[in-house]
């Protein structure tokens, strides 16, 4: 909380992740402030519960999201925030059928463990924050058409961003790329060249895209991120 020229300005939390209480101090004769005070909150600590609220709130879900808490899918190995772009460009090059797949990992990163992973964990790793309103997420996935000159461009400018593709990229051949929205919009900061992304398309959210990779995973008996199977899956082999 900063108090500039008088204004009390406060800068909360987004997302539903943190409170901000701000409390005030006012003489009702002259009509100011007297003081303030303010205290932040992350809705996560928040241990107690309005048993009607929840009771609402989980009729809201029922109705909206019937498979938020369903497991769709297990993660074996535990990853850097960073390290989970590599799951989600495996998602997209597994459903969307392109030549190559490159991301940034600053954009797609995740905090969750190994382990079961579910349909709220997945929404709330790759929330769809949408820039401008009533457009896809500003992660959200595009597919875009370039020649092997521009894809090769592409890719040295970013050595460190996650790549799944074609082994030897052919100068004069088009390739179908998939790419996230930032890069998609910002070629000239992302690469440093100038590019014609016009004929781009919007394939899927972050979201939706490892929800569906998840089901595959699972309805194949493996791991989301590892190609090994499932436990249960090797048990009921030996049965």
């Amino acid at each position: 909380m900063e108090n500039v020229n008088g204004t009390i300005i406060l800068q909360p939390n987004f997302s539903a992740k943190g409170i901000t209480r701000l409390d005030l101090d006012i003489d009702l004769s002259t009509k100011t402030i007297i003081q303030s005070r303010h205290n932040d909150y992350r809705t996560k600590d928040l241990i107690e519960v309005d048993t009607e609220f929840q009771l609402r709130v989980d009729e809201v879900v029922q109705r909206y999201a019937p498979d938020a808490d369903r497991v769709l899918g297990h993660i074996k190995v535990r990853k850097e925030p960073t390290e989970w772009t590599d799951v989600v460009a495996q998602a997209a090059y597994a459903l969307y059928s392109v030549d190559a797949v490159l991301l940034d990992p600053l954009v797609f990163q995740n905090d969750n463990d190994e382990g079961p992973l579910t349909q709220q964990a997945i929404y709330t790793a790759f929330e769809p924050e949408r820039q401008k309103p009533n457009t896809p997420g500003f992660s959200a996935f595009y597919q875009v058409s370039v020649s092997g000159v521009t894809l090769s461009e592409m890719r040295s400018r970013q050595p460190e961003w996650s790549w799944l593709g074609v082994e030897e990229i052919a100068p004069e051949q088009q390739y179908s790329v998939i790419l996230g929205k930032a890069a998609l919009l910002n070629p000239d900061l992302f690469f440093d060249v100038e590019i014609d992304f016009d004929e781009a398309r919007f394939v899927a959210e972050v979201w939706e895209t490892v929800d569906a990779y998840s089901r595959q995973r699972t309805s194949m008996c493996r791991y989301v991120d590892v190609d090994e199977p499932l436990p249960n899956c090797e048990q009921n082999s030996e049965q």
